[in-house]
């Protein structure tokens, strides 16, 4: 309220009053009531919650990359393995023999594709936290692997070059 304002004092009940007191019983001129602004309503579900549609396309989508990653890929080992083991190898199985190990590889590049589109996508989707934690595991895997080989290796090397077999 401004000075100028009629008030009534809370006090006496006297009506009228423009001063910082009241004429009447002399209380001070209560306080300005600053005006209620309505809390703000949130929503009991976060943003971040899957509807039944999304959390479908992300296990869907989940699938598709598992499939991708293990069956497509273990598929094309197998047509490789069977025309390295074949007896007439010619040049027709050589190219098919890396057109497979194209499609393997890219297969697997897809399903960790697949993965992180769903994880960025669904961020709550619990398949695509496993299958994320799958990935990584197995990366871990594979470069622990390829340490031991190179660490393999350099030690048969250096057998072989000080003359121990």
């Amino acid at each position: 309220m401004e000075n100028n304002e009629i008030w009534k004092c809370p006090k006496c009940s006297k009506e009228g009053n423009s001063g910082r007191f009241c004429s009447e019983c002399g209380s001070a001129r209560p306080a300005p009531i600053a005006p209620v602004t309505p809390a703000p309503v949130y929503n009991n579900t976060s943003n971040d919650d899957l509807s039944p549609e999304d959390r479908k396309k992300a296990n869907i989508l989940c699938i598709i990359s598992l499939v991708l990653m293990f069956v497509f890929s273990t598929l094309m080992s197998v047509v490789i393995m069977a025309i390295n083991n074949s007896s007439n190898s010619s040049e027709i199985g050589t190219v098919i023999t890396g057109i497979c190990g194209f499609l393997s590889t890219g297969s697997e590049i897809a399903a960790i594709a697949i993965m992180i589109y769903v994880r960025v996508r669904y961020k709550n989707s619990i398949f695509g936290k496993v299958l994320m934690w799958l990935y990584i595991v197995i990366g871990i895997m594979i470069l622990i692997g390829a340490i031991l080989l190179i660490w393999i290796c350099l030690y048969e090397f250096e057998k072989c070059a000080n003359g121990v077999w």
